[in-house]
């Protein structure tokens, strides 16, 4: 086998497959434009995993035997259990197929382009047009449009010349024609027709007639969401089509902290005047306090930020008076406070839940936080400020417990913004330079042993062994895989690149 792997993994939950993809660095040294190459292939007997040796891509099974031999310059992630590949390494000029799960050529390489396969059809592009393929490689739409994106709920969003429209698996127009339609994870649309705007569901039936004007971004935790200039008005409409809240033309809607109703509003006049409404419109709280702002909205408490920072419920109240300040958002229903360089925590009515103890603490994350214990190291407490469990866990108790999460082996951050982060039952923490991990009763179950360790991912977790290569255990903290490889990096999310 050669001597220089590199293997991305990620196991998607709820399923058998895994997503693979090269490192930034491998493709930066190689004079790669692209960001990354992603694989998702099936955990079974014949195909575990998929390597990149040398910029060419193989498969490999459970045992670290080749199925395939690294020969495919260019592959994607798996949808549908396909995935788009090339034999060469330059994806603008190469010539695209598709390969099944057993690492063998299903479509040969004929489209200039080849999308991920969605609803059982595949955007690709052929003779300079798009159109669309069946898993066969047969076209189920021919090639007739400037662009094509993935379908969604029985609809795709087409370009025909300088318009766009939607056109269902048929390969027939539904709904209007438009300037652009922007493409979104809800169930509607945004249409433009020149400079307004309007929205459309995936069936291609208006919901609101493009006669505003749009500003599509509103920050805070409601991603899908736009502000719309209404008449004298200023309204906040989700891209599933549905009003939320007009506000006067006075105001800009700057925020919408969904998960706790709050929207943000600032005076057109930037003069500090904010107000807080739901999503009735009814005000919450009003402000004019210039160079303090006022955070989103997390478990019913904000952050605002000023020289002594302070927490205020959705009534506007102060939940810390000084000395106490405030520290980073809520999370879990919990808040750090500091005062002389040692840290506590309240709870969303301002009631102290620890003392100001500590000389350092995380946020809370599945109903835990880590905190470093003068004399004792890091240690960990429930939200009711109990430890909840030793403070070492080596046989003669002199080493104190770090945790960490490790779904980037190279990440280096403050502790304190790092709090214990279960995946699938396991935490990986680190005893006297080793990684190992404990369950969420804070036992170890698999031993320190390791040089570091990710965070598990359907039933795998990669690790890195004293020879500083890298292979993968299952739950029982077996070797599914031996320390063989250079690199590997765990990721939530293959599109997160």
């Amino acid at each position: 086998m050669a001597d220089n792997h590199d293997l991305l993994i990620l196991p998607k939950q709820g399923d058998s497959s895994i997503v693979l993809t090269e490192p930034r660095s491998n493709l930066a040294a190689r004079g790669r434009k692209d960001a990354t190459e992603i694989l998702k292939i099936d955990i079974g007997e014949r195909c575990f995993a998929g390597v990149n040796i040398k910029g060419k891509w193989g498969f490999i099974r459970k045992n670290g035997t080749f199925i395939v031999e690294p020969k495919y310059g260019s592959v994607d992630y798996f949808s549908s259990k396909l995935a788009a590949f090339s034999y060469s390494t330059n994806r603008n000029e190469a010539r695209w197929g598709y390969l099944d799960l057993s690492g063998r050529v299903s479509v040969p390489e004929q489209f200039e382009k080849a999308g991920e396969f969605c609803e059982g059809l595949a955007a690709v592009r052929y003779n300079g047009k798009h159109g669309y393929i069946r898993r066969d490689g047969t076209f189920a739409i021919e090639p007739r449009f400037e662009f094509a994106q993935p379908f969604r709920d029985g609809t795709a969003v087409v370009r025909i010349g300088s318009k766009s429209r939607l056109v269902d698996k048929l390969g027939q127009y539904v709904g209007g024609v438009f300037d652009t339609i922007h493409q979104s994870s809800g169930k509607a649309l945004e249409v433009r027709i020149g400079a307004k705007s309007g929205f459309v569901n995936r069936q291609g039936e208006l919901l609101i007639d493009p006669t505003y004007e749009v500003v599509r971004d509103v920050e805070g935790g409601y991603a899908w969401s736009a502000r719309v200039s209404w008449g004298d008005a200023v309204a906040l409409i989700s891209y599933d089509g549905d009003l939320i809240t007009i506000a006067d033309s006075g105001w800009i809607i700057t925020r919408y902290d969904e998960p706790d109703g709050v929207i943000h509003l600032c005076s057109r006049s930037h003069n500090g005047h904010e107000r807080f409404i739901d999503k009735d419109g009814n005000t919450l709280f009003e402000r004019n306090t210039p160079k303090r702002a006022v955070g989103s909205f997390n478990d019913g408490v904000a952050l605002v930020s000023c020289d002594s920072p302070y927490y205020v419920d959705k009534t506007g109240r102060r939940l810390t008076e000084d000395p106490f300040k405030a520290f980073g958002r809520f999370s879990g229903g919990r808040g750090i406070v500091v005062s002389g360089g040692r840290y506590g925590y309240i709870d969303v009515s301002g009631n102290n839940i620890t003392p100001v103890q500590y000389l350092d603490a995380s946020q809370f994350m599945d109903g835990y936080a880590q905190v470093l214990v003068e004399g004792d190291g890091w240690q960990w407490i429930d939200t009711s400020g109990d430890r909840v469990a030793e403070p070492h866990f080596n046989e003669n108790g002199s080493t104190p417990l770090r945790v960490k999460p490790f779904d980037d082996p190279w990440e280096t951050r403050p502790v304190r913004t790092i709090p214990p982060h279960f995946k699938e039952g396991f935490c990986s923490v680190m005893v006297n330079g080793k990684w190992g991990y404990v369950n969420t009763k804070c036992q170890v179950v698999i031993p320190p042993t390791y040089s570091h360790a990710s965070s598990f991912f359907n039933g795998v977790a990669a690790v890195e062994g004293d020879n500083g290569k890298w292979g993968f255990i299952d739950s029982a903290g077996e070797l599914v895989m031996p320390c063989q490889f250079d690199q590997v990096r765990t990721l939530e999310n293959p599109r997160s690149y």
